[in-house]
């Protein structure tokens, strides 16, 4: 070969891997934006999480409430019912106007338990529908066929196992748990939806 034809390959061989360079530093480029992407998506989620969380807590003090106030209520039934036996006793008249009133104060306390009680149900669902939905959007592998679902405050085994479909022993053994104790972060591998 000819000097000139020498020097003109060797420059050819200098382009081509220069050009593989600049590929390889578009296709770097492109992964650290989808990586700055994900990342965004993933504080979006957590703010997502920090919020339903507070939404559950919120929750648990009106299911809180609604169970004080169901004690108060029992107590002050039962209240009612002891001085109707004690009137009872001591007075024999009087007898059918206190039985009206109980059974008024009764009645008054069943509509009002009966509207708490409509109530938590519907805090219930909602937070169950909650669950479920984060259920749904949780990332599955297909190569385990499970999703991972991270602990939240306020959620239990039994809760999760039930938005989940499946039973908590179940679950306890695909997470190699020895007891229903979870912590808030903690990860739990769930079957995928069938």
């Amino acid at each position: 070969m000819k000097k000139s034809s020498l020097a003109k390959c060797a420059l050819i061989m200098s382009v081509i891997p220069f050009s593989g360079c600049i590929t390889l530093e578009n296709e770097n480029y492109e992964q650290q934006m989808a990586m700055q992407r994900l990342r965004t998506e993933n504080r979006k989620q957590a703010q997502k999480v920090a919020a339903l969380s507070r939404e559950m807590d919120q929750r648990e003090a009106i299911v809180q409430s609604f169970i004080e106030s169901m004690a108060l209520n029992s107590q002050r039934i039962e209240n009612l019912e002891r001085q109707v036996l004690n009137l009872e006793k001591s007075m024999g008249r009087n007898t059918k106007a206190l039985e009206e009133r109980l059974a008024a104060e009764k009645r008054h306390r069943e509509k009002a338990n009966n509207a708490l009680i409509n109530q938590v149900s519907k805090e219930l669902e909602s937070v169950a529908t909650d669950i479920n939905k984060r259920l749904k959007n949780m990332s599955t592998s297909s190569d385990s066929g499970y999703g991972v679902y991270t602990v939240q405050s306020g959620d239990t085994l039994s809760q999760i196992a039930k938005a989940a479909g499946v039973t908590i022993s179940r679950l306890k053994k695909i997470n190699g748990l020895s007891s229903d104790i979870i912590r808030v972060g903690q990860k739990l591998k769930i079957p995928a939806a069938q």
